[in-house]
């Protein structure tokens, strides 16, 4: 994974989107790598949110 992130806003705001966007990529990655078991490990997690009515 060869990405390169760059965030030269004082904007606080934009730092933040920043910081999701490099997790939103490491999860992604993760996943992949995980093959069936990461995502089967991810449905898990989305079911058990849904079933708490959280988020």
């Amino acid at each position: 994974m060869a990405t390169a992130l760059r965030d030269n806003s004082p904007s606080p705001l934009d730092n933040h989107a920043a910081v999701l966007v490099l997790c939103h990529i490491m999860a992604d990655e993760l996943f992949r790598l995980r093959g069936n078991t990461g995502r089967h490990r991810l449905t898990e997690v989305e079911d058990m949110h849904h079933l708490l009515g959280e988020i």
